[in-house]
């Protein structure tokens, strides 16, 4: 499967807490972590 985003976000929704982390970086590439 091909790569077609350079950056994406995903959220962990929990009672007390919502943590986001988002990736970005080339597909072909090592990604930036950011939380």
């Amino acid at each position: 499967m091909k790569a077609i985003l350079n950056i994406c976000c995903g959220l962990d929704i929990h009672k007390e807490s919502i943590v986001a982390c988002i990736l970005k970086g080339m597909p072909d590439e090592d990604v930036t972590v950011i939380r």
